[in-house]
């Protein structure tokens, strides 16, 4: 679909008719759903062999001008009327077309959080959306969208042509995954439409963030109020396997378990509630100096990270790191039992 395209040739996604047409073809009718006219009418208008002409007006006419050849030719108002397609339009139809849990969220200039991929019941992991003209703008995109979050998460990109090693070695390291709409959707005369569920394209991701995924063993999820970040979000420790948990005036108790920061036959916490429990000693606080600390803990803290954001189902890292402290810090509050 050339839609897809464009939208990584294009700087501005605006032009006059003449422009979409010659892009854009026969799917022209397919996209003008999403055009809008602006207010501002265009001062050049392409011509047939790629170049622009100039745009004059004159007091009861307007002309277009090839300042090559010097052929003027009147032209009627309509042509210079710019169509704009906006992104938030075209990134709403898409992200409700994909499926995805939660509305869009414009970062950047081209850069969207489109949503949150759920492919069971507590395991949740943001999309987002970033249309590089080439690779090293991609490469900067991808970097802004990872330094969001700790955790795993979904690329999406128009095609995947811009998909240089800088962006797969980022991924590879966030064991994260890119896909492309122009494997996933159709733009047609009804809208979009799924080729391919965004589940199976990422299939690999799901086995990899997902084991239980295709068992009926499924985690619980904090019913987190709407807007809540991880200030809102405290745990206090009953004892060595239970927690209270609150949010916003919403509490409950869990088990590690229930967390799901239990260990496969579910008998014993994993090294992530330990870690857990060590951050609590620290009252938010894990440096060298503390009694719990290890050259395996990073490695835990981003596992850790990434069941958390799950289970409350806030995207951003629940944990910094503080040049002063010489260690992590929690961004939620936490207290021992």
């Amino acid at each position: 679909m050339p839609l897809w395209r464009l939208l990584e040739d294009w700087a501005c996604w605006a032009g006059v008719e003449a422009a979409w047409e010659r892009h854009l073809g026969d799917a022209l009718p397919h996209v003008r759903r999403w055009l809008r006219p602006c207010d501002e009418p265009a001062m050049s208008l392409p011509a047939e062999d790629g170049r622009w002409l100039r745009v004059v007006e004159h007091d009861d006419h307007v002309v277009a001008i090839d300042d090559e050849t010097g052929v003027t030719v009147e032209i009627a108002p309509v042509a210079r009327v710019v169509h704009e397609l906006p992104g938030d339009l075209l990134v709403h139809d898409v992200a409700r077309t994909l499926g995805l849990d939660g509305d869009p969220e414009r970062l950047a200039h081209r850069v969207w959080l489109l949503g949150r991929f759920v492919p069971i019941s507590g395991e949740r992991f943001p999309v987002y959306f970033a249309a590089g003209r080439d690779r090293d703008e991609l490469a900067a995109m991808a970097g802004r969208v990872a330094a969001r979050t700790a955790g795993p998460l979904i690329l999406v990109t128009p095609t995947e042509r811009w998909i240089g090693e800088e962006v797969r070695s980022l991924l590879r390291d966030r064991e994260s995954v890119s896909v492309a709409l122009e494997r996933l959707l159709e733009v047609t005369e009804e809208g979009l439409i799924l080729s391919r569920p965004l589940r199976d394209s990422v299939a690999g991701f799901v086995r990899r963030h997902v084991p239980q995924a295709a068992g009926a063993v499924q985690q619980p999820r904090f019913p987190t109020p709407p807007g809540a970040c991880w200030s809102d979000v405290k745990i206090r420790f009953l004892d060595g396997h239970t927690v209270s948990v609150s949010v916003g005036g919403v509490s409950r108790r869990y088990t590690y378990e229930e967390m799901g920061l239990g260990t496969a036959n579910a008998r014993k916490p994993t090294v992530q509630w330990d870690l857990l429990r060590a951050f609590a000693a620290g009252r938010g606080q894990l440096t060298w100096e503390s009694h719990h600390a290890s050259r395996h803990n990073q490695k835990r803290k981003e596992r850790l990270a990434q069941r958390l954001q799950a289970f409350f189902g806030i995207d951003s890292d629940p944990f910094e790191y503080d040049d002063d402290l010489k260690g992590w810090r929690a961004r939620f509050t936490i207290e021992p039992d």
